[in-house]
């Protein structure tokens, strides 16, 4: 050892080459004993003989070594090998000897491209003076293997400096990678153990069945509060207490016997507090017999408490489906109020319930629960009321809860009252329910509340609109009545004596050839259709009897034989046949080809013909045809471009139409005349069934819905319709009509009395159009 009383870099690297062991100056540890101690370690250390033997031994480890070593000089950063021993030649130079890798840089040896990169900063911290040792991946003559690597830096002219480096790799054999592997597994064991947010144990099986803990992890530990430490090698009831720790022992050994694992939930007090517990049990097999267990526990009493509230809350709804079959049975609305009460107390279990019945600007009381007083309780509350929650809520139509009264500033009826729940029931009234404690209700109360008034407010619609339809009906059987009368009265009243008139004008053009009764019997002859018009109106509408099969071809020419039809052509080929009133489906051709006879002149050419989508069937002609910016009109009641017509021929066909559910459109024809279009018709093929629709669903669709109104505009009775009893609809068409008939009718008479024509009842139809006219207003 070389121990100068100063030094220098030179003088010590000068030391080293020549074989000194150590070097220390003075200056750096100047405590004598310290340097006695280091005496003494180096003199132990120095093996007994001359360098020579030294050298010879180092040349025998470094040969025979059985791990593959390298020599490396440093030239400037580059690790350059000096000399290899042979298992690093067996391991890293192929079919080669150790002469091909001396002078070589030791990285581009051992290391592929990829991973060069990593080893260059290894010998740049070896280059430092630093030691390395780590698991390496190399690039072998076998291909790349796992080695552990070392790296001990040597010489140097600094202390932070090595010009030299044994570079050592030690295969890495199965055992020890084994022995890796399973610190590896221990390690992430321990931490997954310690750290999982579930309780986790671990049992010991004995041989004689006995069950024991063996460990807790930090969460087990926290909820039993006991440590590992307390509970290794004891049983349950020793740990538990007899009875809790013979409920859990029972379920271990449940899990032994099967040899499965089991799940189950349990109710544990544990410090006082009952908590629900989910616990899985995973039988560990070891040796053909079960040793181990691993247990985990999970706190579930939140979710078992909310999974009991959804079955409490479905209960509930289920019942309140219950209710709403009981509510739809009500037949007034006092029944309905009280039935909702009722369910409001007996199934949402609500303390105080109250329902309000909207009308006449104010909300009233109509049920109250059994035991609230009515006194107790508003009289009634205007519905503009702001500072009250009923009247709030049945203007908005929003339901509500409040915690506290009190601090909203709204007066409740009784000052007790603290929370309250309120729910609109529909455009009827509210249902509220009321506590004398705070925060008595919640969103789960509110949803059944407003499920249990929507089924309130479905039957209080229902009864409201059968009470209007009865009364509606009660009305309309009396217009009825006044119709059928009215009939009666045109029927006899004017009929008959149009009857003597036109006899006494036969009479009288036998006698004189006066032109004035020409224009008389166009009077009559005119005051005759419409009183016939008028009973079509009035008595049939647009009722239709029995639908039955009925040919569309055959129909229309025998309309044609009842129509004055002069010189026109009939174009009725077709089979169509559908499924109709045949007596109305008469009335609505007859109404149309007769309209395109007088139209489109007496030469004119009618076709009936069905729709090319086979959806129904059309009458056109090859007449003037209709403007398209009159066609909205030619439907309405009294229109007509005819001098000698009643304007109501077309109107009977819409109401006919609209009888059987069709619909109909007026376009240009292909001639250029009218084209009357009816669809939506049931039509069948080759005579009988295989219809383009199920008849049955089209005779249902087509008739008319059992009772519809269609208000007039006030004042129009012209164009009122009602309808008062099954598919049947009562068209009344009386100011325009009525004043058109008996003013016509009266003007054809008073021109017979100017020719000296004597009318018997001529005063009696004056005080009858007088009468009509005041019976109309």
């Amino acid at each position: 050892m070389l121990l100068p009383e100063t030094g220098s870099e030179e003088l010590a690297s000068e030391a080293i080459d020549a074989g000194v062991t150590d070097y220390v100056p003075s200056r750096i540890d100047p405590d004598p004993a310290a340097l006695a101690s280091r005496l003494r370690a180096a003199a132990t250390a120095t093996p007994a003989g001359s360098g020579t033997d030294l050298g010879a031994r180092y040349e025998a480890l470094f040969e025979h070594a059985n791990d593959a070593i390298a020599l490396v000089a440093f030239e400037d950063e580059t690790p350059v090998i000096e000399t290899v021993n042979d298992a690093f030649a067996r391991l890293f130079v192929p079919e080669g000897t150790v002469a091909e890798v001396v002078g070589r840089d030791v990285d581009t040896v051992v290391a592929g491209p990829d991973r060069r990169e990593t080893a260059r900063r290894i010998s740049a911290r070896v280059r430092e003076g630093q030691t390395f040792d780590d698991t390496v991946v190399r690039d072998t003559t076998d291909g790349f293997q796992e080695f552990r690597f070392q790296a001990v830096p040597i010489g140097g002219a600094r202390l932070d400096e090595a010009d030299r480096a044994f570079a050592i790799y030690t295969e890495i054999t199965e055992a020890e990678r084994t022995k890796r592997e399973l610190d590896r597994l221990r390690h992430e064991y321990e931490a997954i153990f310690d750290n999982v947010q579930d309780a986790l144990f671990l049992l010991d099986v004995g041989a004689d069945g006995t069950i024991r803990f063996h460990r807790f992890n930090r969460r087990e530990e926290e909820i039993t509060g006991r440590t590992t430490e307390e509970v290794e090698g004891k049983t349950p009831v020793e740990v538990f207490g007899e009875e809790l720790g013979t409920t859990v022992a029972e379920n271990y050994r449940r899990c032994v016997e099967r040899g499965e694992t089991i799940t189950y939930q349990e109710q544990l007090s544990i410090d006082g507090v009952d908590r629900t517990w989910q616990t899985q049990l995973v039988p560990i097999e070891e040796h053909g017999s079960i040793d181990w267990i691993v247990g985990s526990s999970r706190d579930i009493t939140e979710q078992h408490c909310r999974e009991r509230v959804l079955e409490e809350q479905n209960q509930k709804i289920a019942a309140l489906h219950n209710v709403a079959a009981e509510i739809g049975r009500c037949e007034t609305a006092n029944a309905v109020h009280e039935a909702t009460v009722t369910a409001a107390e007996d199934i949402l279990e609500f303390d105080l319930a109250i329902t309000d019945e909207a009308a006449d600007g104010v909300l009233c009381p109509r049920a109250v629960s059994s035991d609230l007083s009515p006194d107790e309780y508003y009289d009634e509350t205007p519905i503009d009321a702001e500072d009250n929650f009923a009247a709030i809520v049945y203007r908005s139509g929003e339901s509500k809860i409040v915690d506290d009264l009190h601090e909203h500033g709204v007066s409740p009826a009784d000052a007790r009252y603290r929370s309250v729940i309120t729910v609109a029931i529909g455009e009827h009234g509210v249902l509220q329910a009321v506590a004398e404690e705070t925060g008595a209700f919640d969103e789960r109360d509110l949803e059944l509340a407003e499920l249990l008034a929507a089924h309130a407010a479905a039957r209080l619609t229902q009864l409201a609109t059968e009470d209007r339809l009865r009364e509606r009906t009660t009305e309309l059987e009396r217009q009825n009545e006044r119709l059928e009368e009215f009939a009666s009265v045109v029927s006899h009243d004017l009929r008959n004596p149009l009857q003597v008139a036109q006899g006494r004008l036969g009479l009288a053009r036998r006698n004189a050839d006066d032109p004035n009764l020409v224009d008389v019997a166009t009077a009559l002859d005119r005051a005759e259709t419409l009183i016939d018009d008028l009973l079509t109106l009035a008595r049939q509408g647009e009722s239709v009897d029995e639908l039955s099969p009925v040919s569309i071809g055959r129909t229309a020419t025998a309309c044609w034989q009842n129509i004055a039809t002069a010189e026109a052509t009939l174009n009725a080929e077709t089979d169509l046949t559908i499924m109709a009133d045949q007596a109305r489906l008469q009335q609505l051709l007859e109404n149309l080809i007769g309209n395109a006879v007088d139209h489109g002149g007496e030469t004119a050419t009618v076709t009936v013909g069905a729709l090319p989508d086979g959806d129904g069937f059309y009458v056109a002609d090859d007449g003037p045809g209709v403007p398209e910016e009159e066609r909205e009109q030619v439907f309405e009641s009294g229109y007509s471009t005819a001098d000698d017509g009643t304007g109501f021929g077309l109107h009977i066909v819409e109401e006919i139409a609209a009888a059987h559910g069709w619909s109909i459109a007026l376009t240009d024809s292909t001639a250029g005349g009218a084209r009357f279009e009816i669809g939506g018709v049931c039509c069948l093929r080759d005579g009988l069934g295989g219809g383009t629709r199920e008849i049955a669903d089209r005779l249902d669709a087509g008739r008319p819905e059992p009772l519809c109104v269609r208000r007039p505009d006030p004042g129009d009775l012209f164009n009122a319709r009602v309808r008062c009893r099954p598919g049947g609809l009562v068209c009344v068409r009386v100011v325009g009509l009525v004043f058109e008939l008996v003013d016509r009718f009266l003007a054809g008479l008073v021109g017979l009395r100017l020719l000296g024509v004597r009318v018997v009842g001529f005063d009696r139809l004056t005080v009858l159009r007088r009468r009509l006219v005041g019976r109309l207003r």
